[in-house]
């Protein structure tokens, strides 16, 4: 799904009120740091990584796209040391979850 730069404003505006949760320091991004992206996204919806100053690594779409891949989310964006991602929550009775209900509505013209 490609995002439109509306959308991916929109989304970086709910993202503005959440807090950093996951931090990649000096050892780099790990196996088990993507499961725990995965099980935040997949339950919050919206994630915000935050790359640490002493990391060997760098908020890159290179980074980016390595998470991408593995949680199957979408980058909304990379703002300085920290990269959004979203991931539309659908459960199995087809219900959407908060955020990707707002998402739908604004997509769709209703506010």
């Amino acid at each position: 799904m490609k995002l439109t730069s509306k959308e991916r404003n929109f989304l970086r505006k709910k993202a503005s009120s959440i807090e950093t949760t996951i931090r990649i320091g000096k050892n780099g991004l790990d196996t088990t740091q993507l499961e725990n992206i995965s099980q935040l996204i997949n339950k919050n919806e919206i994630v915000k990584v935050k790359v640490l100053n002493n990391s060997e690594n760098e908020a890159s779409f290179e980074l980016a796209s390595n998470i991408e891949k593995y949680t199957n989310s979408i980058l909304v964006g990379i703002i300085g040391h920290i990269m959004i991602f979203f991931k539309k929550k659908v459960n199995e009775k087809n219900e959407k979850g908060p955020i990707t209900k707002e998402f739908y509505d604004f997509r769709n013209g209703r506010k």
